[in-house]
Formats: C-alpha cells, sequence, structure tokens
C-alpha cells in the first residue's frame, strides 16, 4: 500500500495570504535542516494531527496562533489525498475536517468547512488501507485490549520518531511510554508485521460464531441426556408398579432390565386390557425383597467409595513427594550446567587462565563433577517417569470414583422411588382408578422419551457437523502455523536490524538481535554464550540512536515485501544527531570529528532508500547541514532554516507581521 506524504499545508488566518505549502520527495531522503525555534520538530505533530490524533501537540504560541489549518496531501496509489483539519483553539482539539481526492490536487487558495468528522476520517483511513472491520478476540471472555479493531492510528506507532524518543534507552516506539499504546500495539503488532491477515480475523470472527452455536447445541444435548436418564427412570419405576399391579409378569430382575426390553414391555402395558388384570401373588413381598438388595448395593459402594477416596489421598501425597524429588534434582543439575561447557573450553594440561597456577587435581575434581551430573540426570530421569505412572494411576482413580458416586447416586433414586411407589401402592389398595392413571402415565412417559430420544440423534448429528467446520477452520488459523509465521517475520527484521546496527558500528552489533514484540517492545542482545542483554542496558546515545533508527528502517524494508501492507511506507526522524551534540548553532562550523558521525547518519539513511528503492520516503528535522549529507544524491535539503535565508522557518516572515 502507498500512503507517502507529498506536502504539509499551512492556511493563514489571515485569509489575505497565502497558504503555506512544504513539499517532500516521496521517494528520497528529505532533510528539513534549521535551528532551534525554527519549528522543525512540529512536523510530527502536524502530521500526527491530521492523521486524526486524539489530542493536539502542535506547540501553542506563534503556530497554532497565525494557522486556521493544518493540511497534508497523500500520495496514495493512482490518486492524491487532502486531508485538512481546523486549529483546535482553547479546546485543545477539534473534530473537524475537510477531505478531498483527486488524481492530482491542487491546494485550496482558503478553507472555511469541514463536513467530515474524526470518525469518519479514521473510517476512511482505515477502509482505504484495508484495516480489518473485526477485532483481536478468539472467545467470548474479553480482555481489556484484546476487544481491538486494528487501526491505522495503532500503525502510526512505526512512523514517527520524535526527538525526545530518537535516543530513549528505555521506549522504542511512537506513543508507547503509554500503557495504553503499549498494550494495544502488543496485541497488534503480528497483525501489523502481516502475521495475521484480515482473512485470519474473519475467519476467527466466523469460527467464535460456531462456537457459540456449538456450545448452545452441547448444553441443549446435555439437557436432553439429563431429562432422557429421568425418563430412564421413570420407565424403570412404572415397570415396578407394573409388575405389582399385576399387568406385567415379572420375568427379569430390575437390575437386569434391558433398555429395549423395557421400552417393549412398556408399550404392552399401555394397550392392556385392564378387566384382565389381577394382583399377583408375593407382589408385595417382590418389592420389600428389591428394597433390600438395593440397600445393600448402596452399602458395599459406600465401602468402595471409602477405598477409593483413600487410594487417591495416597497417590497425592506421593506426586507431592516425587514433585520435590524432582524439582531438588533439577536446581541441583542447574548448579552443574556449566561443567559440560567447561570440559569444552578449558585445557587442563594449560595453566589457569586467571592466576596462571597448574595442578593435576582439576581432571580428577571435573571427573567427580561429572559424575554428580550424571547422578541427578538419572534422578531426574526416574522422576519423570514416575510422574507419568502417578498421573496416570490418579487421573484413573478420579474416574474410578466419579463412576462409583454416580452409581450410588442411581442407587438411592431407585430406593426413595421404590419406598414411594410402595407407599402409593398400599394406599391405592389396587383400584381401577389408578389403573388407568397408571396407564395414562406410561403413555405420556413413552411419548415423551421418543421424543428426547430422536432429538438427541438430530443433535449429534449437528455437533458432529459443527466440530468438523471447528477442526479444519482451526488448522487455517491456529497458534502453531501463526507462531511459526511470526517468527518468520522478527527473524527477517532482526536481519534487517542487524545490516543497518553493523553499519552504524553499534555495540552488540555483533550479538544475535531479536525483536520482542510480545513483552518490552524494545531489543533484546544475545551473546555467543547464550547471556541475554536488554536494549535500556546498552549505553551510550550513540547506540540508543543507531538502534532506534536500525529497528525503523529493518521494519519497513521487511514490511514493504509484503503483498498487504498495512503500515503507511514513511518515517519521520527528528534530529538523530542530538546523540553527538544537542544543538548545532552554525550547521557550516561543525568539526570534522562530528562531520564524520552525523555523515554516518545519512549515509545509513541513502543505503536504505538503495535498499527499498525508494519504496519508503524518509523525512529527516535535522540542525546539521548539508554537509553531513550532500554526497548521498538520494538525500535532499528540503527546507533550510537559519537567520539570513529568505525562508528561515516554519512561519513565514509575512504571517508575522
Amino acid at each position: 500500500m502507498d500512503f507517502r506524504i507529498k506536502s504539509i499545508v499551512l492556511w493563514p488566518k489571515n485569509e489575505e495570504l497565502a497558504p503555506r505549502e512544504i513539499e517532500f520527495k516521496i521517494d528520497k531522503v528529505n532533510v528539513i535542516t534549521g535551528a532551534s525555534g525554527k519549528g522543525k520538530s512540529s512536523i510530527i505533530s502536524i502530521i500526527d494531527y491530521c492523521l486524526g490524533s486524539s489530542k493536539c501537540t502542535i506547540p501553542a504560541g506563534v503556530i497554532r496562533n497565525k494557522v486556521k489549518a493544518f493540511g497534508i496531501i497523500i500520495v496514495l496509489e493512482a490518486k492524491e489525498i487532502l486531508i485538512a483539519r481546523e486549529e483546535p483553539g482553547v479546546s485543545g482539539t477539534s473534530n473537524d475536517f475537510l477531505k478531498i481526492e483527486d488524481k492530482t490536487i491542487t491546494t485550496p487558495a482558503s478553507v472555511s468547512e469541514y463536513p467530515f468528522s474524526i470518525a469518519q476520517i479514521k473510517q476512511y483511513l482505515n477502509q482505504t488501507l484495508g484495516f480489518a472491520d473485526v477485532g483481536f478476540t478468539t472467545n467470548d471472555y474479553i480482555q481489556s485490549f484484546d476487544t481491538q479493531k486494528p487501526s491505522y492510528r495503532n500503525a502510526i506507532s512505526l512512523n514517527f520518531q520524535p526527538q525526545y524518543l530518537v535516543a530513549n534507552q528505555s521506549t522504542m516506539f511512537f506513543k508507547t511510554d503509554s500503557t495504553a499504546h503499549r498494550e494495544k500495539l502488543k496485541v497488534l503488532f503480528p497483525y501489523l508485521l502481516g502475521v495475521i491477515s484480515n482473512k485470519i480475523l474473519e475467519l476467527r470472527e466466523e469460527l467464535k460464531g460456531l462456537k457459540r452455536q456449538l456450545g448452545i447445541l452441547i448444553k441443549d444435548k446435555d439437557l436432553r441426556e439429563y431429562r432422557l436418564s429421568r425418563l430412564n427412570q421413570e420407565l424403570i419405576n412404572y415397570y415396578r408398579i407394573g409388575v405389582e399391579f399385576g399387568i406385567i409378569k415379572h420375568e427379569q430382575e430390575i437390575s437386569d432390565l434391558d433398555q429395549d426390553f423395557l421400552i417393549q414391555q412398556l408399550q404392552i402395558v399401555s394397550s392392556s386390557d385392564i378387566e384382565q388384570v389381577r394382583v399377583p401373588e408375593h407382589a408385595t413381598q417382590m418389592a420389600s425383597e428389591q428394597l433390600y438388595t438395593l440397600n445393600k448395593r448402596e452399602f458395599d459402594s459406600s465401602d468402595q467409595l471409602q477405598d477409593l477416596g483413600r487410594r487417591l489421598s495416597i497417590i497425592r501425597s506421593i506426586q507431592a513427594n516425587n514433585k520435590e524429588i524432582g524439582d531438588n534434582a533439577l536446581t541441583k543439575k542447574g548448579r552443574l550446567s556449566a561443567v559440560n561447557w567447561l570440559q569444552e573450553k578449558l585445557d587442563y594440561n594449560k595453566p589457569c587462565p586467571l592466576c596462571q597456577s597448574t595442578t593435576d587435581h582439576i581432571s580428577e575434581y571435573h571427573a567427580n563433577l561429572s559424575q554428580l551430573l550424571l547422578e541427578f540426570e538419572k534422578v531426574s530421569d526416574k522422576v519423570a517417569d514416575s510422574a507419568k505412572i502417578y498421573l496416570n494411576e490418579r487421573k484413573k482413580l478420579e474416574r474410578q470414583i466419579t463412576e462409583k458416586e454416580n452409581e450410588i447416586n442411581l442407587i438411592r433414586n431407585q430406593i426413595s422411588a421404590l419406598q414411594r411407589e410402595n407407599g402409593e401402592f398400599k394406599r391405592l389398595k389396587q383400584n381401577q382408578n389408578a389403573i388407568y392413571r397408571y396407564l395414562g402415565q406410561v403413555e405420556l412417559t413413552l411419548s415423551q422419551h421418543q421424543e428426547y430420544n430422536s432429538g438427541l440423534d438430530t443433535n449429534d448429528d449437528k455437533i458432529a457437523e459443527y466440530e468438523n467446520s471447528i477442526a479444519k477452520m482451526e488448522k487455517e488459523v491456529g497458534n502453531e502455523k501463526l507462531k511459526n509465521r511470526e517468527r518468520y517475520a522478527l527473524n527477517k527484521i532482526s536481519e534487517n536490524i542487524k545490516k543497518y546496527a553493523l553499519m552504524f558500528e553499534a555495540e552488540k552489533s555483533l550479538d544475535r538481535i531479536d525483536l520482542d514484540i510480545n513483552d518490552s517492545l524494545t531489543l533484546k542482545f544475545y551473546d555467543e554464550f547464550g547471556g541475554e542483554t536488554g536494549f535500556w542496558e546498552v549505553g551510550s546515545g550513540h547506540n540508543h540512536m543507531a538502534y532506534h533508527l536500525s529497528t525503523y528502517l529493518g521494519i519497513h524494508e521487511y514490511l514493504i515485501g509484503l503483498k498487504d501492507n498495512k503500515v503507511p511506507p514513511f518515517i519521520v526522524f527528528d534530529q538523530p544527531s542530538q546523540a553527538y551534540f544537542p544543538e548545532i548553532k552554525d550547521d557550516k562550523s561543525v568539526q570534522e570529528e562530528d562531520l564524520i558521525k552525523l555523515k554516518k547518519i545519512f549515509e545509513v539513511l541513502s543505503a536504505f532508500n538503495l535498499n527499498t528503492k525508494g519504496k519508503v520516503q524518509v523525512i529527516v528535522l535535522e540542525h546539521a547541514g548539508e554537509d553531513s549529507w550532500k554526497e548521498y544524491k538520494n538525500v535532499v535539503k528540503t527546507k533550510r532554516w537559519r537567520e539570513g535565508e529568505n525562508d528561515d522557518a516554519l512561519i513565514p516572515k509575512a504571517w508575522l507581521s
């Protein structure tokens, strides 16, 4: 995506004056050089303000007193876009915008109408730059910054390096000194690097919908299964009553009843002729025997449950002891981790590299330590093997306990039902009205059982269909696949950063350099022994400046190689030379030694411009003069704002009178 700054436009409050326009080359390194107080550092704030920042950071004073509206003209593919925003006045910000699109923009002589709101401009730019209109949450549990929809406003963190940031040792990216912006950038960084695409975000959104529907189906299935289990229990109870009424011939023990046989018997019951019903002999006795059998089963099952609970408690204690042994072994093993390294690196036949003394016992000491390390490794392996066995045994016991608890609950339900039915049977005294009611209840329960059973099959088919769809979609948006893409992107960016850091001759540039986008949002360095150094631990303003520039250049060099780059391809650096000297009174009187340092900055920027074939626009706001870059043809002077020049500041002299 091409999105570069053709020019900055200021419209004066005095409408008799012409607008002020500062033009840039979109394929070069542009330099605005000048003294302090000339308005150079306002360039970043003006561009950011026109791109919809929530606050106006353009300095109050001359600039805001003399300017009615601020604007930028953007080159975007085959067209140009003018975005102008009203000067905020005493309110501190303005939500009023003007937007004009055309093949070529002619700068309006004045601006009086602002028909667009900030929300409309943000929506327009998000659509123009191809940002997705869905958020980052992957489930229904919402976390504060994960609800973000990606926006070009987040991408701007990779476009600006203001003066306070360009050599900062703790903050790398624009606005990430704010917690909110920092956390948002962590969430959105993979998207900005092209690791997560719009398609993946859309699939994630679709996946959330499928998972919600699956959850509804599973809840419905669980409810049906629960209701079905209750109906099954009712059918068993009706079977018992049927036996007691004499409607069913007692052929099987209740505990041995087959589901199909049970339903078949009750279907016969529902069509029985009650005139032929006779009370069977010993019906009450059989009910009492069943109650005795169930009570005995409950007692036996409770004993078994207690035994399982004791065994589970023992296994948990063994697991805890095993873990403690393993942790101790790992700690001791860690203390001896340098033994193998010493064996590889040191020659025991030579004097000690520190004190130059010699001894015959070093190899013996090392052999003892190696043997001790081996013993700890054996203990660790045994502990790991034991842990798997204990875990499997624990899971088995927990499963058996759950099954036994369910069994006891089922027995207790049967006991309660049998006691209730036995009481009803004695009370009803086998009258025909009771039998009629019984037959109606059987018929109704059988009908409900059939309805829930058939619905369960339908649910199973739908659940299987949703699970298959979810499994296929999760392969496309799987974390492992995205991690590999992120790893590839960060490796390429790290290579680019290293390339430019080496040109700067920055400290640690020979180490492995990693860009940390998940935690610190800065760089980390790893030496040949694996030792880690944080960016904030690297001293010297030169190093900080070198890595800030190298990081931004490295990221943008990677991004322009993407088919669908969302980050506008321009960078603005404000006074990188401050790492060497904060102020240059006269850009023509720089000492030779300082000039060499300054040239290195522009040498790197020139190399970046060549490497990217001018596809990334660079704007540099500097005190340093043309001697620092005049040998590089792709580095051009945009403005020189110093005393004695006709054009000596951002605000023209004519506006001040």
